[in-house]
């Protein structure tokens, strides 16, 4: 409900940054693609919270790509190239706390990240 709540908010105004902190099972039951397109130049923190920290995000990444979010901080489990390289695509020098459950190709990523 949160979620279609900002998304319907975002076409009034568009503030600076958006902090998403959601269970990420929660955010998959959601509009997250519609809220995604609404953010288009917001800045969006996402930090994404599960049972099991290994369980990989890259659904919800993927809206990102290309997205004109730009993404701040990122939280969350990043299980394949194609998840790494939406996250690319969206951060601006981004905090990003990533959880691996098999090594993985950064190599979208560079080197322009503040903090991995």
């Amino acid at each position: 409900r949160e979620v279609s709540v900002a998304t319907a908010m975002l076409t009034y105004a568009k503030p600076r940054t958006l902090v998403v902190r959601m269970e990420a099972a929660a955010l998959r039951g959601a509009p997250w693609g519609a809220l995604v397109a609404a953010a288009r130049g917001v800045e969006v923190s996402l930090s994404l919270f599960s049972p099991d920290a290994y369980e990989p995000n890259d659904d919800l990444l993927l809206p990102l790509h290309n997205s004109g979010v730009r993404l701040v901080r990122f939280k969350g489990c990043v299980g394949t190239c194609a998840g790494a390289a939406a996250l690319a695509s969206a951060w601006q020098g981004a905090q990003l706390g990533i959880h691996m459950a098999a090594p993985l190709d950064l190599s979208a990523l560079g080197r322009t990240y503040k903090v991995l």
